[in-house]
């Protein structure tokens, strides 16, 4: 989320963008837990963003759908690291990244 104007990570302990900005790493809290006790993992955040990749044409809101379509790949190096690999630099990805809210994959 944002305060005054600048991204306040709640998921996320902090991240990494790659120089050519085709590459975003997110490092997750550890310890967080779904309503049911389920501990949130980067399996949710990769099921969240395939979902919605899968179904750009379908989201309410156009923006994410654009900046889903520059995805090339989410991968999970463990537990709680996140790999975004855009197939070219998208600017605002950073923004949409943070704000989409996560699914639970598990349910």
């Amino acid at each position: 989320m944002f305060n005054n104007g600048t991204i306040k990570p709640w998921l996320a302990e902090s991240w990494e963008v790659s120089p050519d900005a085709k590459t975003y790493i997110f490092h997750l809290r550890k310890g967080v837990k779904w309503h049911d006790g389920t501990l949130f993992t980067s399996a949710d955040v990769k099921f969240t963003f395939e979902l919605a990749r899968k179904n750009a044409n379908k989201l309410a809101n156009p923006d994410y759908a654009q900046a889903v379509l520059y995805l090339e790949s989410v991968e999970t190096s463990d537990d709680y690291t996140v790999i975004f690999k855009l197939n070219k630099s998208f600017v605002p990805f950073l923004i949409y990244a943070t704000t989409l809210w996560i699914l639970p994959k598990h349910i």
